[in-house]
């Protein structure tokens, strides 16, 4: 059970709507061959994922937590490029925006050492289901799969180039 000293720095659901994200002008990118996917599960995990085909293929998995209208990623990224691969401690920090029944998350301006995973278009809430628009089957769309690869992600171990 959170602490009762910082209830508005732990994931909430009614703060900021849990399931899938998708990165505004999706449909441009993805005819691009591009993709990219943000879950925001209940208990209080993420995994963020973004494909090219035949550049990148990177996943990025931790905790995400809310706070002032902030919503903070932490945890760790797997970056595989044509250019190299590297895991590194992984934290983004986005400003939840929007009308009723369509929220954007902006993401703050930083020096991009993600890859796709720090892509600077905001991302739209899609859906309280996981739907990964990732081709071939890349990310699970079950819960239970998702959960199992975010576990798997955030407790690699970062800091290495391969």
């Amino acid at each position: 059970m959170p602490s009762a000293a910082l209830p508005s720095r732990i994931a909430s659901c009614a703060a900021v709507p849990c399931g899938t994200y998708g990165i505004d002008g999706a449909a441009d990118l993805e005819a691009r061959g591009l993709y990219h996917f943000l879950y925001l599960h209940p208990s209080g995990r993420f995994l963020m994922a973004g494909e090219w085909a035949h550049n990148e293929s990177s996943r990025a998995a931790g905790q995400w937590t809310v706070h002032g209208g902030a919503v903070t990623l932490t945890g760790s990224a797997h970056v595989e490029t044509n250019q190299g691969r590297w895991d590194v401690p992984y934290r983004r920090v986005f400003r939840q925006t929007g009308t009723a029944g369509r929220t954007r998350l902006e993401p703050e301006p930083e020096k991009n050492r993600f890859g796709m995973l720090g892509w600077p278009n905001a991302y739209e809430f899609k859906s309280p289901r996981a739907d990964p628009p990732m081709p071939g089957g890349k990310i699970p769309r079950d819960e239970a799969g998702l959960l199992a690869l975010i576990a798997a992600l955030a407790s690699a171990p970062t800091g290495a180039t391969r």
